[in-house]
């Protein structure tokens, strides 16, 4: 009934004729986009890595994909834009076509980017719309394995005892692990000195060759080196220990509260993508994640599987909104 009056409500304003007409214009549009995704995909569909080759999100992202563009019945591409801690390919994919031939790589990034960022060119939430989250992986504080530090109370001491002193490395301003490190240095009472890299690669790179002694990482991007004995994980983000490293301590547990937030990725489409698309991609995303050949690859890099809805990835985002954005408050960060 309440349909029915509004439509009569607008046949009265608008007049029948240019009713007609709205009306037959809309139903164009629908029917387009219907047939367009009824055809969609009959190319490779692009996905935008924001960091480069080798660190957590390209394994996330390489882990996910190729199920998924076996569903989709065409090859998905992976397209590494690293810069500015995320904000080169994140605004690259969203001043492209929204037809659902490309994807962007995002999640707590594109969140805490639209928190540090005040004078991007595009928002990196309201510019994209949600298809699905993909995993979460936690936050690490890791060290040189040769550096004296065997504990985050050692840290700490070292920390205060010559404020500035230790310098740690991060996949760049902006990112999840300088904030975590931030965060870390805020709750412990600490000085450290930032180094920031373009991509979590080049920073794990110089903690191994001994240049920086520490760095905030993502676990997937720290893992392997962990297995080899050439890097020592301190403490990690989380309330639980990992099933992948159960000897290593949350941060609470080693005395430092506050420092819960991991990382989580998921992929968005740029906004206006019509959502017949939005839906079949976001189906595709499910099937990859619930196959065994998927979980087995976010498994071996340490990461656990998100639900691959539009509506979950949704929830996830608004209350990482808050949780991140206390967070960067609490540390007034704010990057050009």
């Amino acid at each position: 009934d309440v349909i029915v009056t509004g439509i009569k409500q607008m046949r009265s304003f608008w007049g029948i004729e240019m009713f007609s007409r709205l009306a037959h214009f809309i139903c164009g549009v629908l029917l387009c986009a219907n047939a367009h995704a009824q055809g969609f995909p009959n190319k490779p569909v692009r996905l935008v890595v924001p960091f480069p080759p080798g660190g957590g999100a390209d394994l996330v992202a390489r882990a996910v994909t190729p199920k998924m563009a076996e569903f989709l019945g065409q090859p998905i591409v992976i397209d590494n834009r690293a810069g500015a801690g995320g904000v080169v390919g994140t605004e690259a994919a969203a001043k492209s076509a929204p037809d659902g031939y490309t994807m962007v790589l995002g999640g707590v990034t594109t969140i805490v980017m639209a928190l540090t960022y005040p004078k991007l060119t595009f928002h990196p939430i309201d510019d994209f719309t949600p298809v699905g989250m993909i995993a979460d992986i936690p936050n690490v504080f890791a060290v040189n394995a040769a550096s004296p530090y065997q504990t985050i109370a050692d840290v700490i001491k070292a920390a205060r005892d010559k404020p500035g002193s230790i310098d740690y490395a991060s996949a760049g301003s902006g990112t999840p692990g300088h904030l975590v490190c931030e965060l870390f240095s805020s709750q412990a009472g600490v000085k450290m000195t930032h180094v920031p890299y373009k991509g979590n690669a080049a920073a794990v790179n110089d903690v191994l060759g001994g240049q920086v002694p520490a760095m905030c990482n993502n676990l997937p991007g720290t893992l392997p080196h962990l297995k080899g004995g050439r890097i020592r994980i301190l403490a990690l983000t989380g309330t639980a220990r990992s099933a992948f490293v159960p000897n290593v301590p949350t941060f609470a547990e080693a005395g430092v509260r506050g420092i819960e937030s991991g990382t989580w990725f998921g992929l968005l489409v740029p906004v206006g993508t019509p959502q017949p698309i939005v839906q079949r991609l976001s189906s595709e995303l499910g099937k990859s994640l619930n196959s065994a050949e998927t979980k087995e690859r976010l498994g071996a890099i340490g990461a656990v599987i998100l639900p691959g809805t539009t509506s979950a990835h949704t929830a996830r985002s608004a209350t990482e909104r808050e949780t991140w954005g206390a967070i960067v408050k609490k540390l007034d960060l704010k990057l050009d």
